[in-house]
């Protein structure tokens, strides 16, 4: 009995480090998605000036590229065929950076109260 108790929390202990990455790596999309929609509206607007916008559209493509790369580590890593976590530890940090470069490229463009609700989502994405 003392052996299932224990193979039950090392489940469960396992269940909540899951639910706690995926919650990161949605809530990382999300913020993006959000920026990038109102990026768009802006852009739409012609209020984005053609260099920033050359530049928002790099750091968009860099963050899609580190967001797939984390995606298949993760994959990877679930399915077994990665020995550790670390892979997607990395690939995960990538994507925090270019989520942050592209947030900050955007961020100034927004009204006030838009901007600290997407840099604290953002943040909250960031927390382990």
């Amino acid at each position: 009995m003392k052996t299932n108790s224990l193979a039950l929390v090392a489940v469960m202990m396992l269940l909540v480090a899951c639910t706690t990455v995926y919650r990161a790596v949605v809530t990382l999309t999300q913020v993006v998605d959000s920026a990038a929609v109102e990026y768009a509206r802006l852009y739409n607007d012609g209020l984005v000036p053609t260099e920033l916008a050359t530049r928002v559209a790099a750091a968009h493509l860099n963050f899609r590229v580190a967001a797939g790369i984390a995606r298949d580590a993760l994959v990877a890593y679930k399915n077994g065929t990665a020995p550790s976590p670390e892979q997607y530890n990395v690939a995960f940090t990538a994507a925090q950076q270019t989520a942050r470069d592209f947030v900050g490229l955007v961020t100034p463009l927004l009204p006030p109260h838009q901007s600290i609700a997407l840099q604290q989502r953002l943040r909250e994405a960031n927390e382990p």
